[in-house]
Formats: C-alpha cells, structure tokens, sequence
C-alpha cells in the first residue's frame, strides 16, 4: 500500500497508545471546548475564485465540489432537474461538462452524486434516475457503466476493482437497514456493514460521508455517530477515530429513545447541542468533520502531523467544502451572506466581486498555523 497508508495507521497507534477509549486502538480526538470564531485568526492567505458564468456553465447550486490534477469538479443536482457536472480550471474557467441527460450510453436521467477514483483517474457518476453507476476518464469520454440491486447515493472504489457503496435516508429498507456495503467490479454485493438501527422516519436525511483520499484511502463516517470508518482492499471496514466533546451531544441513540416523529421537534430537540452532521473531507494531514451546535456550522479539524485538534466556525456558511492535497480549503461562498449587514471586510470584499445571477464565488484558502 502507499507509504501514506503505513505512516497513517503507525501514527494512529502511537496516538491511541496515549489516548485509548476502551475500544481497542480507536484513537479519541478530544474537541475543545470553544470554537476559535474569528475570520483572521483561522485563515493565513486566501484567494476569490470567481466561477465563469455562461449557458453551459451555469450553476444553480454547489452540491459537491472535487478538486483534482488542477481542476475543479462541481456536482449541480437541481438544475433542470436533471443535474450537471461541470468542470472548471483553478482560475474559474469553464473547460466542459460530464456526460449529458438522455437514456443512450454515457447519458443520465438524474445526477445524484460522483466521486473520483484517484487511482485509475476515471470518474464514477451516480444516475439515481437511471439506476446506475455510470464510469468517465476526467476528459468526459464514456467508458462503461454498473447496475446494482440496491443503487448507493454514492459510490467510490477501491485498488482491488471492488466498490465501496454508501446509501443514505430512504435507502435503508432496501439495504437491509445498512448504511455501506461492498460489491464486486459487476455489482454483485459481497458485505454490507454498520447496520442502521434506528433510523429517521420523519424527513431528516442521514448525511452519511464517504469519501475517497488521495492515497487511494477511502474513509466513511455515519451521521451521530462521531466515528470514522476506514475501508481496505481486503474488504475491511474498521473504526479508525472518534470526536470526543465534552458535553452536549446528540447520538442517534438519543433521538430514537426521544421518540420524535416530526422534523420541527427534531430541531427544537438539537437546539445548542453538537451533531455531527458527517460531511468529512482529509487529506494526507487533515482529517475534518462538519458539526452543527444546533445553529451554526463548525469545522473539527484532526492535524496528524501536529497531533492537534482545532474547532473552528465555517465563517463563510459555505458547504460543502474540499481540502486538496496542498492543505488548501475550497468553499463555496454562501449567497445568503450577501443580503445581509455586515461589516466584515472580506464579506464586502466578496459582495463587490460578485453580481445578481452569476455563478457562486468560491474561495481557497490556508489555515493558520497555531
């Protein structure tokens, strides 16, 4: 395996050896108690990257973004309601679009998500509408596709050819109650893991994240569950690390024995308490996870390297975000921040470089070492 792999799972035995929950070498990150809130202190340099607007490039929201061998991938789902996937250089420039809507070879009914195998440089889109996992190299040049039994709300693949599915709320019944399961190259499921117990009846979606890093890692982190999983080519999906908060937080043990059937009582239920809402991104220093407190939205960031934990707010209500492999942080920047009062200098800096019915803005910036 690559030698990123090695030195990730000898660092997370040094770590565990200090820092141990009675769950084997399940490495606890401890979340500070206080989020660090302002702008200047959390970022060192940041850029505007302003997204070119045309008709084949418009962009009605930032479902998902990628970034890859200097390009930008960004998943549309709602517009037409069919969904694009367009591709932009570093600049913003628009360079070509994914696919195309139709029900012919390399067409999609409806997009749903997409991921990139970093080891065959292909990408692999999910047809929600056509029931099918649909493969492209990154110049957008069809070259398969693969049905399943039980179509995942996303999907990344492992070195072996084997495939890592994630199925998210609505999918559950049809998966046996579990949310990951791995099939063959044909789609032929081999194991299905981390059996959803309770389960949300009520409307809530469960953000469950899988992602894919670059190293050929793959990672996946149920909703409440604070855990991350990682995945190997042997088929082995084991716990990796848990965020550990002081106080105040939901599990999904929690809201099922609560016995809430409807999504106003849910919110009423998380007001001022930390979730974890599963969005994770890494690389090969980061790992982080979104949290919510109920309000507003945070990032806790595991340094591995350093050996730190930071929790920072997400000051340009942007997400969903991407870290790449330069330790640069890729936002969107939130369109509501634009229609209201606000004094901060990068916020108007934003509002100038942006106009009424053009692409949203995104913005690349580093952390601050502390």
């Amino acid at each position: 395996m690559y030698k990123f792999v090695s030195i990730f799972f000898v660092s997370l035995f040094l770590l565990s050896c200090h820092n141990r929950n009675g769950r084997g070498d399940l490495v606890a990150i401890s979340v500070p108690g206080e989020a660090e809130t302002l702008f200047e202190d959390i970022v060192a340099e940041y850029d505007i990257v302003k997204l070119e607007t045309t008709n084949s490039s418009y962009l009605s929201v930032i479902d998902k973004i990628k970034i890859f061998r200097d390009e930008i991938y960004i998943l549309d789902t709602r517009i037409g309601r069919t969904g694009r996937l367009l591709v932009f250089d570093k600049n913003g420039k628009f360079q070509r679009s994914i696919g195309r809507v139709g029900r012919g070879p390399g067409e999609y009914l409806k997009l749903y998500n997409f991921e990139i195998d970093h080891g065959t440089n292909e990408l692999l889109l999910v047809d929600v509408g056509g029931e099918k996992v649909m493969v492209f190299s990154l110049d957008g040049t069809f070259k398969n596709y693969v049905s399943f039994e039980e179509l995942p709300t996303n999907i990344t693949r492992l070195h072996n050819g084997n495939f890592v599915l994630m199925y998210g709320a609505g999918h559950f019944q049809r998966n046996e109650n579990y949310v990951l399961a791995i099939s063959d190259p044909q789609g032929n499921i081999l194991s299905r893991h981390i059996k959803n117990e309770g389960g949300l009846d009520f409307g809530i979606s469960a953000w469950n994240s899988l992602i894919s890093a670059y190293d050929g890692s793959v990672y996946f982190m149920p909703q409440f569950s604070n855990t991350i999983y990682s995945v190997s080519r042997k088929n082995k999906v084991m716990p990796v690390a848990e965020f550990q908060f002081s106080s105040g937080v939901v599990g999904l043990n929690d809201i099922v024995e609560s016995e809430i059937d409807d999504g106003m009582a849910y919110f009423d239920f998380i007001k001022g308490k930390n979730y974890m809402i599963s969005e994770i991104m890494c690389n090969d220093r980061y790992i982080c996870a979104l949290n919510r407190d109920g309000v507003y939205a945070e990032w806790i960031i595991w340094d591995r390297i350093d050996e730190k934990v930071r929790r920072v707010n997400n000051p340009l209500l942007g997400y969903p975000s991407y870290l790449d492999e330069k330790d640069e942080f890729w936002v969107p920047v939130s369109e509501y921040l634009f229609h209201i009062d606000n004094p901060n200098m990068l916020i108007q800096k934003l509002k100038a470089s942006w106009n009424e019915g053009e692409n949203p803005l995104l913005i690349r910036y580093r952390l601050a070492n502390h």
